[in-house]
């Protein structure tokens, strides 16, 4: 059983042979694309003499599909990764096998063209810059996983250039809309969003922070690493005005392994669940007959704009919303409409 090159379609050469039952098996690895005849020939002759060296007694020594080896690797992280990050990995492979125009394609095949070309096609189908960009991403991150166990694989998204994303608005209530919401509220609900409004923290891992991550002593909170969305433990910083209010409510007189907002977001042991306080909030304001775009998240945007207008720096904002750079603040501020040159503006005559 030996390998041959087969060149009778002049777009389609591979490298093919038979097992004993048969059956034929082809590579490519990119030989298609070069368009000089000679050099194919040459990378064609190199192909077969490599394949020849891996087929032994009558087994071909072959490499999975790169669709199978993306899954296999999202697979075997599966219980390392919050079930949405897994869901967006997965949904990621789906879209790439669904483009690809080989299904049987090896992992070495793929170039960088192929990753731009996949990008294309997405941009082509309607897809927004924000959109693409995570795609890119979570690909980026799969093709890593396999370079950095692959020595020589080149990593064939890595390098491709970002979309262009449009700066979206983030809702933010307005204070005659902050002060109703925070009179008619219940106690639980109106100081969960008070954590959000002061501190910036996510919903969710509000949910997962237990007493024993309040550190009111120092004037900050810990979010631990397999807390918070990018799984690293951070801290951020309570507001003097929202500390006293902390201090006053006994939570150093209750045991440390509590949830700060367990069952009927009381502190207790037992969880609450993820979306329960946001069907709450959402169900309070439909019956103010407030704008559908305002949601838990605003009282972040709205706590952002309050810090802005008290004339808070820009790189200290950064610093409590965990971001990784001020660019990424700057463009969240700007979604915010707190672009002014105030300088500027109070200055020039």
């Amino acid at each position: 059983m030996k390998a041959k090159l087969s060149t009778k379609n002049p777009k389609d050469w591979f490298v093919f042979w038979r097992d004993n039952e048969g059956r034929i098996f082809k590579k490519r690895l990119g030989i298609n694309r070069i368009k000089s005849i000679p050099e194919r020939r040459e990378f064609g002759r190199q192909l077969v003499a490599q394949m020849n060296l891996v087929l032994k007694d009558g087994i071909a020594i072959i490499d999975p599909p790169a669709v199978k080896v993306l899954r296999d690797i999202v697979d075997g992280k599966k219980n390392s990764l919050r079930h949405r990050s897994w869901q967006s990995y997965t949904y990621a492979i789906n879209a790439f096998e669904k483009w690809l125009p080989q299904k049987d394609i090896r992992m070495q095949e793929i170039t960088r063209n192929d990753a731009r070309d996949f990008l294309d096609s997405l941009s082509k189908a309607g897809q927004k810059g924000k959109s693409i960009n995570g795609m890119r991403g979570f690909l980026t991150a799969i093709f890593n996983h396999y370079a950095d166990r692959n020595e020589g694989y080149i990593n064939p998204f890595k390098g491709t250039p970002k979309r262009q994303q449009q700066v979206g608005k983030n809702i933010a209530f307005t204070m005659d809309q902050q002060a109703e919401l925070w009179a008619v509220m219940k106690p639980e609900l109106r100081l969960f969003t008070r954590f959000i409004y002061f501190t910036y923290i996510r919903p969710l891992e509000l949910l997962r922070l237990r007493l024993s991550d309040l550190h009111m002593d120092m004037g900050h909170i810990v979010i631990q690493g397999h807390q918070s969305k990018n799984k690293r433990q951070q801290s951020v910083v309570i507001p003097d005005s929202f500390l006293s209010e902390l201090q006053a409510m006994g939570y150093n007189k209750m045991p440390r392994d509590w949830y700060l907002f367990g069952r009927g977001l009381k502190p207790g042991p037992v969880p609450l669940g993820r979306n329960s306080v946001s069907a709450a909030h959402s169900k309070l304001l439909e019956s103010l007959s407030y704008s559908k775009d305002l949601t838990l998240y605003s009282w972040k945007h709205t706590g952002v704009i309050a810090a802005y207008k008290a004339k808070i720096g820009p790189y200290e904002i950064m610093r409590q919303l965990r971001h990784h750079s001020l660019d990424m603040t700057m463009i969240y501020l700007k979604s915010l409409g707190l672009e002014r040159n105030e300088q500027f503006g109070m200055l020039m005559k």
